[in-house]
């Protein structure tokens, strides 16, 4: 664009100089007029013919300039060389046809001037139209050189845009449809559908495998099974876990195995993890781990509910076609009085870390004691789960618990929490309700790093919240700010030594309005290309905001790092509010959504996100 630019302005400066050398032209042949006051009409038509090249070269940039994209996609990025070739093409005849009109209109000058010296009564007069004689030779060669500069000026520049012209032009005039740009190929320019769209380039559409689907298969009679708390995990690279509670049957705990080739997602049949038909399971949050084992952690009440832990291990009967097959452990209960969603993460090869609210009841002598704990647990084979410990994370109450992992032992915890009074000034008061928490894991324990993060130490009233990897040690931590009614995004990095974290960007102000919920992905493309990947609600839309991020901190070569979120966009996935929603990334820049619908109905759907 800045070359196209430059060229026009190159062209511009031409006419201009154009102008100015016909102009001078003109004086010339005004001052020869000076001094042949008197003499016929004729010589006068000449001095206009001289001072029509500047009004004639103002006309052509107009006539192009108005003509110019006419019958051209004004969108087309080839608009502007399909201009710049016809404005070249304006001035290359603009030139040949002035300098053959200049020829002529000097013979004919000359004639009639030479017929006037011979018919002059005085020698001043005589001497005078000789002079003039010469003045009109200089004009006529000014003028060749103005217009020869023209001629040559517009070739080279015809050979320099020409080849980009011709392999171009064949989207010049063509206005694609939604989802389809132009491509020039071997049968010339034609509209093919942008990547992730499939179609003949005019309806352009999501590809079938990207259409939402029902999650269930479900019987006849119109029969339909209601599910909340959907929750997803990917592992192994290309299996997917889902797993839900079951409200038609009396919130009841299923799960179900999926395979995700290249294209849809090949889904087992779903089974229930919880113990028996009368066990309940209220926002199960379930790990698939590299072992090929699973665990799923729930809670047993929507108020006041038992803390559950189950695992199992996939395809281990031996058995032909029973490679999906779950052989579960026994649940096993750690805590008691839950009333919050829990959060867990899976490191190395088959151990789990579960987060959730915790509290020691009072007593006569001591008053309750509320704070954030974490489970350490094996799951070992044939689903067995095994309870390495208990640690708190944080001495104070916590709800809103999100986690993600930031290496194969380490993570980072997202909650709220009560306000911190400073023990020496107790008017100084440190808001933690964007609280972040490193930890990690150490041989069979688990160490949190006391110095926390407090994203908005000032604000209150904060809500929803996600957390998602971005780059090595880098994440980001998104909360809908519910006192100002928008969703906002920072990006914080932790020292791999000292594993203090810092805010790097943000917050950035992503939407306006109420967001029930704020989540997002880990390395949406990958880690060497590292982009934010934020899915929540605007104004009854679910949408998708996707920000490039970048860290020249890197690149030790440059004197001046620049960080910062850049290049972000929109997008809509679903034109609908949708409800108790989760995503996980898939390879190939995929993602794949589980959400249930307003009437609770389950479905899933993958999601392309490459970039433009």
């Amino acid at each position: 664009m800045g070359v196209l630019r430059s060229v026009a302005a190159c062209i511009f400066c031409w006419y201009g100089l154009a102008s100015t050398l016909a102009d001078a032209a003109t004086v010339q042949v005004e001052h020869g007029s000076r001094h042949r006051a008197g003499l016929k009409s004729s010589l006068k038509a000449g001095l206009k013919s001289r001072a029509g090249v500047a009004l004639r070269l103002k006309a052509a940039a107009r006539a192009t300039a108005g003509a110019g994209s006419k019958g051209v996609n004004p969108l087309s990025p080839n608009s502007d060389i399909h201009f710049l070739m016809q404005l070249l093409e304006k001035f290359h005849r603009f030139a040949v046809d002035g300098n053959a009109e200049a020829d002529q209109r000097h013979v004919e000058e000359k004639v009639e001037t030479s017929e006037a010296v011979a018919k002059a009564n005085s020698t001043d007069v005589g001497l005078a139209l000789q002079q003039t004689e010469t003045l009109d030779d200089q004009s006529l060669v000014e003028t060749k050189k103005v217009l020869g500069g023209i001629n040559d000026f517009t070739h080279n520049m015809e050979l320099a845009l020409g080849a980009a012209y011709e392999a171009t032009k064949g989207c010049a005039k063509i206005v694609c449809g939604p989802h389809a740009s132009c491509t020039e190929t071997t049968l010339g320019g034609q509209c093919i559908c942008d990547e992730g769209f499939a179609g003949n380039g005019r309806d352009c559409h999501a590809p079938e495998s990207f259409i939402p689907r029902k999650l269930l298969i479900e019987g006849g009679a119109g029969m339909k099974t209601e599910v909340a708390d959907l929750h997803i995990a990917i592992f192994m690279g290309t299996k997917v876990v889902c797993a839900w509670r079951d409200i038609t049957n009396a919130n009841i705990g299923r799960v179900i195995i999926g395979k995700v080739p290249s294209g849809d997602v090949v889904w087992t049949t779903p089974e229930r993890f919880t113990a028996s038909s009368t066990s309940k399971a209220f926002a199960p949050q379930v790990i698939g781990l590299p072992s090929n084992r699973i665990a799923i952690a729930y809670r047993d009440a929507a108020k006041g509910g038992a803390c559950w832990i189950r695992g199992a291990e996939i395809g281990i009967s031996g058995l032909r076609g029973a490679d999906s097959h779950l052989f579960w452990g026994e649940p096993f209960s750690f805590c008691q009085s839950q009333s919050h969603q829990m959060a867990a993460v899976g490191l190395g090869a088959s151990r789990v870390a579960v987060f959730f609210a915790d509290r020691v009841p009072a007593t006569a002598k001591t008053p309750e004691i509320a704070f954030g704990n974490a489970l350490l647990a094996t799951i070992d084979a044939n689903g067995a789960t095994s309870v390495l410990g208990k640690k708190r994370f944080i001495d104070s109450p916590v709800v809103r618990i999100e986690t993600t992992l930031l290496t194969p032992s380490s993570f980072v915890i997202a909650c709220r929490t009560s306000k911190a009074v400073d023990e020496v000034d107790t008017e100084l008061i440190t808001r933690q309700e964007a609280l972040a928490i490193y930890g990690e894991m150490d041989d069979s324990d688990l160490v949190f790093n006391p110095n926390s993060l407090s994203l908005e130490p000032e604000e209150s009233q904060i809500w929803a919240r996600g957390v998602g990897l971005v780059a090595p040690y880098t994440f980001g931590y998104a909360y809908m700010l519910g006192r100002e009614r928008k969703l906002k995004l920072d990006v914080v990095h932790v020292d791999p030594e000292s594993h203090r974290m810092k805010i790097d960007a943000g917050p950035k102000e992503v939407s306006k309005g109420v967001s029930p919920y704020a989540s997002m992905l880990s390395y949406a493309y990958a880690p060497t290309d590292p982009h934010t990947f934020l899915y929540y609600e605007s104004k009854g839309h679910s949408m998708i905001n996707i920000c490039k991020w970048r860290d020249d901190r890197l690149h030790k070569a440059r004197h001046k790092a620049l960080v910062g979120l850049q290049e972000c966009e929109d997008f809509t996935w679903m034109r609908q509010p949708v409800h108790s929603v989760a995503a996980v990334a898939l390879p190939g820049g995929r993602a794949l959504f589980a959400f249930t619908t307003a009437d609770k109905v389950p479905y899933y759907q993958i999601i392309g996100v490459s970039k433009k």
